[in-house]
């Protein structure tokens, strides 16, 4: 299996998980979806094709420092590995020789270009030159993420024990980092003794400025910062990036250094065919010298020196290519270097020409432009979902995209684009506004960018059922929870209260009728009613994401453990042990790691689980209550040792016997646990994915039943199939509640079973101390009104008997209550 077959297969799996937990009922925006994430793979990119090129070498720091441009000490200090002097790339050279004549610069190279010597060697040229043995910060780097600060560290700090291991000194420069992951003892050591360097992020920084603790590391009394370095300049964007420039000059004052040196470095921030090397510099120019508040000239934006490695002044021309791929492949340097093929993939998939004559990076080219046989590397690029932008207007006419534009294209900013969420029980799209109460307009709420915020904008949901004059909802359908004995709406519930509007496609609304325009419904956040499916929540339940879905909410903890999963249980074993195989994750910090850690195997556990439970009905398709756990145990293929906290324990033991009796409980309580709707928003189970249906036995010959449904006109009027539907979505929504009269779900027994499996599970099996458990929810009667008790939350619902439902033909079935409130439509 080729490493494409094995992305392919991992691609597959990817888009049928996205498809999972992503419910859309508007039919054109499903599909729009579908071919826009799967057909044409938005999510998921075809791979791109670069080489990395040569650099253009300069003098070594060791010369720099014999022509007594460099503190000499420094010529001992960078050093490559096997301890020969470091030879400077050209633009490392020049962006050195800008930062000792104090003027302000931004660096822009690739990858892997050395960037951070840009800036370190004139630091420590300074340090050196000055007064070493001052415990003050003379230059403070900012990074955009803890894991660059870390990264940068340990670089530093391998130089340093290098340095030592050389020479039996410590390194004369001193350096630290300083976020949010030191522990409170490190800060207290660093802030009674500074560094010279200070690794930090924007974060922390803002926070110094701020905290009487940290504040001598950058007042004009204590600290003499000399350098201001920021990394990945390009990151720095939008709200962010003016944020971040707002803080930089408040630093620039505080720290009152007139002079202080403001370096940037970044990868290429302009890029493009048609794009000249003058207009790069210029471009860059001016952003960085707007966000460092100094004016930084075009000449001192250093962009990257390339060089050919190949000999051929031509791409070679078919002819040629045919014969070198036929050919020996090169043996030496040489003869490489001369190599058709060689010059075609340099000239293809590393460098291009410019009219000035100097080279720069090639357009990274997909596989199928460039040359799918030439792969020496391939990366899959996975994006996170991204949104669905629609305009307000009729369903079946509205403009559709995944691109974040304000307008929809070719309408003179008629028609504003808006993101959508989709309701997480019913799928019904939801516009993702705020509402400029002064104005009276709406302008998009995009989830991709900061939330804004104002007195003048509330932040909300919209919904727009059609163009015509039917508001198809109204406020007879709020939940009798909102409404108190006197029928009044209660006033913690007011302000949710949805708002019928009349809105045109500019976005501008009226509370009346207004031509051009449609009908919808403003509801602020949080989200609290579905008013398509009737689904209603607390007041206390603000987190908005477990109601409502978006292309984005795949979650990056699934979304990272399915795509491993998928590379590991696809990768071709090549002879290699099974449990040789390993795969190697990068996240940004411990916490990360832990969580991503815990969710592998929370993962794991609940797969084996649900693979199981769906194995055991492909053997036999209708399994009873008291039948499945059995089943699923039996296919679950586990031994005795890989589930007994005694591993050591024979199988034949009435121990044995006893772990076997635990786990079995233990199944039969996760299974009954999974079957709660939503519990786990991006881990679907297996009803909700199409796997697994519940039926309820004696439901249809008690439906048939006539008779019985003599005290229940409503419902005794209804035909046989009609009184089926309604009691199945009655029964389903209890059920998904955890109503059920099962003896795993009752707390005595619960209890116990928490105390047998410690005592005989290991820990993957075991609970957790603080799991909470789920026990039955009880019914009853209260005044006259079927109701549930969920003990986990100590709140009543009431449902009452009589309720307004509709069937999928609009009829109505049973008048007067509440249930459509909360029950799906048929």
């Amino acid at each position: 299996m080729s490493i494409f077959e094995v992305r392919d297969l991992i691609i597959e799996e990817y888009g049928k998980y996205i498809q999972s937990f992503l419910h859309i009922s508007d039919d054109r925006v499903r599909e729009f979806v579908e071919s826009e994430i799967l057909a044409q793979g938005a999510l998921w990119p075809e791979a791109l094709l670069q080489l990395n090129p040569a650099y253009e070498m300069a003098l070594t720091v060791e010369e720099l420092a014999n022509e007594g441009k460099l503190h000499p000490l420094l010529s001992e200090i960078f050093l490559s590995p096997n301890g020969q002097a470091i030879r400077l790339y050209s633009h490392q050279y020049n962006a050195i020789k800008t930062a000792l004549k104090r003027e302000h610069f931004v660096v822009t190279s690739g990858t892997g270009s050395g960037k951070s010597l840009t800036y370190f060697i004139p630091i420590f040229n300074a340090v050196l030159r000055e007064e070493p043995q001052q415990p003050r910060v003379q230059a403070i780097v900012v990074y955009p993420m803890n894991a660059l600060v870390n990264s940068q560290f340990e670089a530093l700090t391998f130089l340093a024990e290098d340095y030592k291991k050389r020479t039996g000194k410590e390194l004369p420069v001193r350096f630290a980092k300083y976020t949010g992951q030191e522990s409170e003892d490190k800060k207290r050591d660093i802030q009674k003794n500074p560094p010279h360097i200070l690794l930090t992020n924007y974060v922390m920084l803002e926070l110094m400025l701020v905290r009487p603790e940290e504040c001598h590391f950058i007042d004009r009394t204590t600290a003499g910062i000399e350098f201001l370095v920021v990394d990945e300049l390009h990151t720095y964007r939008g709200r962010q990036g003016a944020d971040v420039a707002f803080l930089i000059r408040r630093l620039r004052e505080r720290c009152g250094n007139p002079d202080l040196l403001c370096i940037g470095t970044s990868a290429t921030m302009v890029a493009g065919d048609v794009t000249t090397p003058e207009q790069r510099r210029q471009t860059v120019a001016e952003f960085a010298s707007k966000f460092f508040g100094v004016p930084v000239h075009k000449d001192n934006v250093i962009e990257e020196s390339l060089q050919r490695l190949t000999r051929a002044s031509d791409i070679p021309d078919a002819d040629e290519l045919r014969e070198a791929l036929i050919s020996p492949v090169p043996e030496t340097l040489e003869v490489m270097q001369n190599n058709p093929l060689a010059t075609w993939i340099e000239l293809t998939f590393g460098l291009v020409k410019e009219p000035d004559g100097n080279y720069r990076r090639a357009t990274p080219l997909s596989l199928s432009d460039g040359a799918r046989k030439l792969a020496d590397k391939l990366h899959q690029f996975i994006t996170q979902g991204r949104t669905v932008y629609t305009t307000i207007e009729p369903a079946n006419s509205r403009f559709l995209s995944l691109e974040g534009q304000y307008y929809a294209p070719g309408d003179e900013g008629e028609r504003v684009l808006f993101p959508l969420v989709f309701c997480r029980i019913c799928g019904q799209d939801y516009y993702r506004v705020y509402k400029d109460n002064q104005s009276k307009q709406f302008l998009p709420n995009d989830p991709q960018n900061e939330i804004l915020t104002s007195e003048e904008l509330e932040a909300g949901y919209l919904i727009v059922f059609s163009e015509h004059s039917d508001p198809q909802w109204s406020m007879e359908y709020l939940p009798p929870e909102w409404i108190d004995k006197r029928g009044n709406i209660k006033r913690d519930y007011r302000p949710h209260i949805p708002q019928l509007l009349w809105v045109s496609p500019d976005g501008s609304y009226s509370e009346e009728p207004k031509e051009d325009a449609i009908i919808a419904w403003f509801q602020p956040m949080p989200f609290m009613i579905c008013l398509n499916c009737g689904e209603f929540y607390t007041r206390r339940d603000k987190n908005d994401f477990r109601k409502l879905a978006s292309l984005s909410s795949e979650g990056r903890s699934t979304a990272t453990t399915v795509l491993s999963v998928s590379t590991l249980r696809h990768a071709p074993a090549g002879g290699i042990d099974e449990k040789a195989r390993k795969i190697l994750s990068f996240t940004d910090n411990r916490q990360d790691a832990a969580l991503q850690a815990g969710h592998f195997n929370d993962f794991v556990q609940v797969s084996l689980l649900r693979s199981a439970i769906y194995a055991a009905l492909t053997e036999r398709p209708r399994l009873r209550f008291d039948e499945v756990a059995k089943s699923t145990v039996a296919r679950m293929g586990l031994s005795l040792k890989e589930i007994a906290e005694k591993r050591e324990l024979r199988p034949d033991t009435p121990m044995a016997r006893e772990v076997w009796n635990v786990f079995h409980d233990l199944i039969e309580y996760r299974i009954f646990e999974d079957l709660r709707r939503g519990w786990r928003v991006v881990q679907p189970n297996l009803e909700q994915c199409g796997l697994l249906r519940i039926e309820y036995m004696g439901l249809e010959e008690l439906c048939n039943d006539s008779e019985a449904w003599e005290a229940l006109p409503t419902l005794s009027e209804l035909r046989a199939d009609d009184r089926k539907a309604v009691l199945t979505v009655l029964l389903d929504h209890f059920r998904k509640k955890l109503a059920i009269h099962a003896k795993c779900l009752q707390e005595p027994f619960l209890q116990q079973l928490q105390r047998r499996a410690q005592q005989h599970l290991n820990e993957k099996w075991a609970f957790e101390e603080s799991e909470r458990l789920y026990v039955s929810a009880r019914l009853g009667i209260l005044n006259g009104s079927l109701a549930y008790l969920n003990p986990m939350k100590s709140s009543f619902r009431i449902l009452s008997i009589y309720c307004v439902l509709m069937d999928s033909f609009g009829r109505t079935l049973i008048e007067k209550s509440s249930l459509s409130n909360w029950m799906p439509r048929l």
